[in-house]
């Protein structure tokens, strides 16, 4: 990396269990506009946001140590690795409120996704705009040796899009992902510091609490990291729709094996943990036996009728002219969609109040409220006689229903292959990695099948029937704390605007002249 304009900062990583150099210099610049393009993985721009958010995208480079276990692996035993490189260059991109007046001493740090090869952000996509109304600040870090590498080519996604990063991401270097461990370290010493160096300082310092987020194999990261990481700059973890496992220390180290401590996250820790699943993630949990037990500050959570899926509908990957009309993610799929943040099971809801009782754990030691989980026989999950599971965290749309929420979406890039979709069902694949990742993102996307009118019709005879239900639901997860007052307001807002049962007007009547 250049160092021209380089500030040189000492991050100490403080008594932390996983650093063998707490003096270890880290060197950050902004990146240079003038290169290209910033990747922002969030589908949710900032002008959607209810206070006015700025962005601002930094590089930084260190040394780390990297780690591996022994065979067999034991929690708390780490072997330092002397094989592997131990610099690395990363980004993060600060998402903060434009006033320092509506900061309210909260960051979340997302360890961005990268299992479609680049990066993406399923912790901001369903709660920008909670962590906007809450006036905290998001951090977003590329993490990951395979993101690094679609930064550094610029950007092209899928091979089809021309590149716009430009030579943006040039030096960006992180060969082992083992290194991502220490590197946040580093990175957030450097943002709870005092030093002029920090990016937050002076006008958003003090850092009061700072969150580590992670979805997928990403919350397989927040939990190997809060296991052999944590230290006392971390205020707690959301692990989000993620499967049992922790991910490796490092390449080829071994991971426990199920019902070995570090396979999931420790639940003694004296900050808050959450690990909440959507449905989609529920069936493999079953299948691995993977259930956790709350236990202290730890809550584990189900949620029937939602979707690994959060990004946003509208979103447009394959412009137009690439290989033909403009592509949208919801025309890759066969079904009608229901993804986490745009529903119509709105999962964010539950995201949003589980941070909320999450930082109120960590703030004023309120105990987090217990959620019942998907009601089971085996690894099945048991359904109602609508089709949807029983159990868990019911959301409105799952306990007065209008819909079956289920499954997974079937991928339409299978043209040309064995067992294909008919025409005109199908589109045809445009490169190996894009069918990778509309299957990918098909299956991991739920479905929605709409009760035809004669079942809604015999289920809410009435507008005011429907409304009546679905109010006293979000009232009882309201007084649950599974959803935030803004929330319950806008399921019932919602539920009031729609075309569900028929609007019997009152007879009017007869005025005395």
């Amino acid at each position: 990396m250049r160092t021209t304009t380089a500030i040189v900062i000492l991050a100490s990583l403080l008594a932390s269990s996983g650093s063998a150099d707490p003096r270890a210099p880290v060197t950050i610049v902004p990146a240079a506009d003038a290169k290209g393009e910033l990747f922002d993985p969030a589908t949710v721009s900032l002008d959607r946001l209810p206070v006015e958010y700025v962005q601002e995208e930094y590089l930084v480079s260190g040394t780390v140590d990297v780690y591996r276990y022994g065979d067999p692996p034991v929690l708390g035993e780490k072997l330092v690795r002397d094989d592997v490189e131990t610099s690395y260059t990363t980004r993060f991109v600060i998402k903060r409120p434009a006033d320092p007046a509506h900061f309210r001493g909260t960051v979340v740090v997302e360890w961005w996704n990268s299992t479609a090869t680049f990066d993406t952000a399923p912790v901001f996509d369903p709660s920008a705009e909670f962590f906007a109304r809450s006036g905290w600040i998001y951090i977003g870090v590329t993490n990951s040796p395979d993101a690094i590498n679609y930064l550094v080519g610029s950007c092209s996604l899928f091979g089809l899009v021309p590149p716009t990063c430009g030579t943006r991401y040039e030096d960006l270097f992180m060969p082992e992902r083992g290194q991502a461990y220490e590197a946040v370290s580093q990175i957030v010493t450097l943002l709870r510091s005092a030093s002029p160096d920090n990016p937050l300082y002076p006008a958003f310092h003090p850092v009061e609490r700072l969150y580590h987020a992670g979805q997928s194999q990403q919350g397989g990261s927040i939990v190997t990291y809060a296991n052999e990481f944590h230290f006392e700059h971390n205020d707690g973890y959301f692990i989000q729709a993620s499967g049992s496992r922790a991910r490796n220390l490092s390449t080829d180290s071994p991971i426990p094996e199920p019902g070995q401590p570090g396979r999931m996250v420790r639940t003694d820790l004296a900050v808050p943990i959450i690990r909440a699943q959507t449905e989609t993630d529920v069936s493999g949990v079953l299948a691995a036996g993977s259930r956790q037990q709350d236990a202290g500050a730890f809550r584990y959570y189900e949620m029937p009728g939602t979707a690994h899926v959060t990004v946003h509908k509208d979103i447009c990957p394959i412009p137009a002219g690439i290989v033909g009309p403009e592509i949208c993610l919801e025309d890759l799929c066969l079904e009608e969609l229901n993804t986490l943040a745009d529903g119509p099971v709105f999962g964010k809801y539950l995201y949003n109040a589980m941070w909320r009782n999450l930082d109120l754990y960590s703030r004023l030691d309120v105990p987090m409220p217990h959620g019942d989980l998907i009601t089971s026989q085996g690894d099945q999950m048991v359904r109602d006689v609508f089709g949807n599971a029983l159990g868990g965290i019911r959301l409105p749309d799952v306990s007065v229903p209008t819909a079956t929420y289920t499954g997974r979406a079937t991928s339409k890039l299978t043209c040309g292959e064995e067992g294909a979709l008919p025409e005109p069902d199908c589109l045809p694949p445009t490169s190996p990695l894009a069918l990778t990742v509309a299957n990918l993102f098909c299956g991991l996307s739920g479905t929605t099948t709409t009760f035809d009118k004669s079942l809604i019709d015999t289920l809410y005879p009435s507008h005011r029937d429907y409304v009546r239900q679905v109010v006293r639901r979000t009232r009882h997860l309201r007084r649950a704390r599974f959803l935030t007052g803004h929330d319950a307001q806008e399921i019932i807002r919602r539920a009031a605007a729609s075309d569900i049962g028929e609007v019997i007007h009152p007879p009017k009547r007869n005025r005395r002249r």
